[in-house]
C-alpha cells in the first residue's frame, strides 16, 4: 500500500508539472504573440522608430531567453523556424529593409502560432 502511495503522489507531481508547464509555456507565447502583432505589418508602415526597435529587442530577448525551455518541450525542429524567422526579423530591422522586416513577421507570427498550438491542450496537438 505504501509502494501504491508513493506511486499515486509521484504520478500527481509529474501530471502537476506537465499541467504547470504547458500553462507557463502558453503564457510565454501568447506575449511573443503580442509582440510579433504590435510590429508593422505592412511595408508602408515600417519606420525605424524606438517603439519599434523596443518590441524587437524585447521579443528577442524574451525568446532568447524561454529558448531552452520552449525547445525542451517542442524539440528542436519545431523552434528552428521561430528562430531563424527571428534572427531573420532583427537583421531586417537593423538594416532598414521593409520588405523583408514585414515577411519576417509574417512568418515568425505563423510559427509562434503553430508551437502555441503544439504546446497547447489542443486536440490538434496530440495527432
Amino acid at each position: 500500500m505504501k509502494t501504491f502511495l508513493i506511486a499515486l503522489l509521484l504520478l500527481l507531481l509529474i501530471v502537476g508539472f506537465v499541467i504547470w508547464n504547458t500553462i507557463d509555456l502558453q503564457k510565454t507565447l501568447h506575449e511573443l504573440i503580442a509582440l510579433t502583432e504590435a510590429l508593422p505589418f505592412e511595408a508602408s508602415e515600417f519606420r525605424q522608430s524606438p517603439e519599434t526597435q523596443e518590441i524587437v529587442e524585447t521579443l528577442y530577448h524574451l525568446w532568447d531567453k524561454e529558448f531552452n525551455r520552449i525547445v525542451f518541450t517542442s524539440g528542436y525542429l519545431n523552434c528552428n523556424r521561430a528562430d531563424e524567422e527571428l534572427t531573420a526579423l532583427f537583421i531586417h530591422y537593423r538594416n532598414n529593409n521593409a520588405e523583408d522586416f514585414t515577411h519576417a513577421r509574417l512568418l515568425l507570427w505563423d510559427s509562434l502560432c503553430r508551437l502555441k498550438i503544439l504546446e497547447g491542450f489542443h486536440f490538434d496537438s496530440i495527432f
